[in-house]
């Protein structure tokens, strides 16, 4: 890190963003350093004068809604992934393909008790990927809260189905992955 730390200020001085966009990735998924990810996400936004770049192959701003997740402020994550899709869409690109953003922005709505928005990003999410055990996961959390035993365990059971599955990101995953024993614990009576 004191490397990428000199590479960052060296970049940084000659207006690039190259080791910022790195270090922003690494903070996030390596270190867990959430106000140290939205920090940098700003800086490479205002060297860029872009809203969209790439942080290691990802946007930034999905990083920066990952960010703001974790620190739960879930309005302004919210806000930023749901930017994220909007410059996709402007960039060309099937807003379904990144199946991430509105499982996030569901996790958001979910911590925020909104279960009607919070369902609805769930169920775009799994309209991208059906094996998706993360979601469904969420969907049996949200239904079990709502005292709807029967679509919660629904949900489970199909969480359980497809726990083999992954995320195909395994940064991600370290960060929401669900467990056997997780889904297990749910189906208990």
């Amino acid at each position: 890190m004191e490397i990428l730390n000199k590479a960052v200020s060296i970049d940084t001085a000659n207006g690039k963003a190259d080791a910022l966009e790195y270090r922003a990735w690494t903070l996030l998924y390596y270190y867990r350093d959430y106000e140290g990810v939205v920090r940098d996400v700003n800086l490479i936004e205002k060297i860029t004068g872009n809203t969209y770049n790439s942080c290691w192959g990802e946007p930034c701003g999905f990083h920066k809604g990952q960010a703001l997740y974790k620190l739960d402020n879930y309005d302004e994550a919210i806000a930023t992934l749901k930017a994220v899709n909007a410059e996709e869409e402007k960039l060309g690109f099937d807003s379904t393909d990144n199946y991430m953003i509105p499982f996030y922005i569901g996790r958001c709505y979910y911590k925020k008790k909104d279960y009607t928005n919070a369902i609805l990003y769930f169920e775009k999410a799994l309209a991208s990927v059906k094996q998706f055990p993360e979601a469904y996961y969420q969907l049996g959390l949200i239904y079990k809260d709502l005292k709807n035993d029967e679509k919660a365990k629904a949900n489970f059971e199909l969480a359980k189905n497809y726990i083999n599955y992954s995320m195909s990101e395994p940064y991600v995953e370290r960060i929401d992955e669900i467990f056997e024993y997780m889904v297990a614990n749910q189906l208990q009576p």
